[in-house]
């Protein structure tokens, strides 16, 4: 089974991204039900290892944070995009649940910890051929106006992805939830 450990993003969110999505048409954009923020991407593993996987990662305890989207971004580069992103701020407490999640994994299940610098990111949009100019500048401007909006962080969840030919298809194995009434505090 192929998981991956994700924060979803709030509907405000997902609808202000599909609202601008849909004036806009080129590349192949991510459906809103898929739109999310990967904190591990764990891989193939063991159907007979997932509830032990799920039961290390309860014992995870984090308050809940405040994410900031903070602009977008081309992989690998604008000159020959593949990938067209909207950032999330780094911060503390976000890099803390991911650090956690690394260690506890790697300690308690044998997984590796990530070798690629964390760029929190959400993707929204793939390109078959690379985009053009006009596009990548069309695409930055039409999203410019979420920099700055914030959605809250109370659960991180642990998703399957399996590839189809129209793409992946990620089904949540189960949602962990933050320390109940506990907030991070800015």
């Amino acid at each position: 089974m192929r998981l991956f450990i994700a924060i979803d993003f709030s509907e405000e969110i997902i609808s202000a991204v599909s609202t601008i999505a849909a004036g806009i048409k080129a590349p192949k954009w991510v459906s809103p039900e898929q739109l999310h923020l990967t904190l591990k991407f764990i891989g193939d593993y063991p159907d007979d290892e997932v509830d032990k996987l799920i039961s290390v990662l309860r014992r995870i305890t984090f308050p809940a944070f405040s994410l900031t989207l903070s602009g977008t971004g081309f992989f690998p580069g604008v000159s020959h995009p593949q990938v067209f992103w909207l950032g999330v701020e780094s911060s503390a407490a976000l890099n803390g649940l991911k650090r956690e999640i690394e260690d506890l994994l790697a300690v308690e299940c044998n997984i590796g910890r990530d070798e690629r610098e964390f760029i929190p990111h959400v993707t929204l949009a793939r390109f078959n051929r690379g985009g053009v100019p006009e596009l990548t500048a069309r695409l930055r401007e039409a999203f410019s106006g979420l920099q700055g909006k914030k959605f809250s962080c109370d659960k991180f969840t642990l998703f399957s992805s399996r590839l189809t030919s129209a793409g992946a298809i990620h089904q949540a194995l189960a949602n962990l939830p933050c320390i109940e009434g506990k907030h991070e505090t800015n």
